[in-house]
């Protein structure tokens, strides 16, 4: 048992400790691409990452017969948090419901290949504890996860972190929502993705991205646009920008360090008490949870920093959202 928030993987997908899925050599894509992703139809479509500054990265989308579908190119900008990595951003074109495919990215010799890809329909569910409560938790859950066998509904479980990590990251991806790995799915999401499929018929794909942590404030999912033109939410804005005056990236990690060593502790303490081998009551920290939620490799660790990552993608609902 841990509170929401804790380090870890929520039903990620490669084993942790397995080799990083997100790179080869110095390329680098954002951990929502994997195997058996869902890439939106009829819009363009992004695909982004790291690589050396000033390099050019290829995208490539390939058929069963290896024609391809769709190509484009990108070339990283400058400005990356490290010297050798900076941010990169390829546009795909508009395609409609179709796949399966193999996306290719590559760069010089470095190289990275998903398969099972499909183009259909993307929704990103989060929010607080009501998105969050899991298929296998709910009611008459053992008979939806019994039933679940449809392999063109699909869901990517974002790791829970207050900060980008990419170890968990790797060990993320995207799965057919099955059993029995579709207890791991937000409740929610899956009866309104399995209502998608029924709507839009057999041949369309519906991917969706499960993002939440319970108890989060409704300004971890808004944007600072919204956020600073709202007389309600101007005052976070300006707490944060409080907190992190003057401060350099070491020491905003180190805070970030503490307060997630302090958290852990409070999480083994609860497991302990439960398993009626710990303290009598669990030490709550102080330092509660006012952490910010990291979406699909999204924001670079806002709890600490005002360092802004290309692979940042908020939405500002707690329900179901187009993506």
């Amino acid at each position: 048992m841990s509170a929401p928030g804790a380090s870890g993987v929520t039903g990620g997908g490669p084993l942790a400790g397995a080799a990083d899925r997100t790179r080869n050599g110095s390329l680098r894509v954002a951990a929502v691409f994997s195997d058996h992703m869902v890439l939106q139809r009829e819009t363009p479509i992004a695909v982004f990452g790291t690589a050396p500054a000033g390099e050019r990265v290829v995208v490539d989308l390939t058929d069963a017969q290896g024609v391809t579908v769709a190509q484009t190119m990108a070339t990283a900008q400058t400005g990356g948090e490290h010297e050798t990595e900076a941010p990169w951003l390829a546009i795909l074109p508009s395609l409609p419901a179709s796949g399966p495919y193999t996306m290719r990215v590559s760069h010089e010799t470095d190289r990275l290949d998903f398969t099972d890809v499909m183009i259909g329909e993307v929704w990103l569910a989060g929010g607080q504890s009501n998105m969050e409560l899991e298929l296998h938790t709910s009611e008459h859950g053992a008979e939806a996860i019994t039933a679940a066998s449809d392999p063109l509904l699909r869901f990517y479980n974002t790791p829970k972190a207050g900060r980008i990590d990419e170890a968990a990251e790797s060990a993320s991806g995207w799965k057919p929502a099955v059993a029995p790995q579709v207890a791991g799915m937000s409740a929610v999401a899956y009866h309104f993705g399995a209502r998608l499929r029924a709507q839009f018929g057999a041949d369309v794909a519906v991917g969706i991205i499960d993002c939440y942590i319970g108890g989060t404030s409704i300004t971890s999912w808004m944007s600072r646009a919204t956020l600073v033109g709202s007389d309600a939410g101007r005052p976070y804005v300006e707490r944060y920008e409080a907190a992190i005056a003057g401060k350099t990236e070491e020491q905003m990690r180190a805070e970030a360090d503490h307060w997630q060593t302090v958290f852990d502790q409070w999480n083994n303490d609860v497991a302990a008490k439960t398993r009626g081998t710990g303290p009598s009551s669990a030490r709550r920290s102080s330092m509660r949870a006012r952490r910010s939620t990291t979406c699909c490799s999204c924001a670079r660790w806002t709890a600490a920093s005002s360092t802004t990552s290309t692979r940042s993608t908020r939405r500002p609902s707690a329900r179901a959202s187009r993506t």
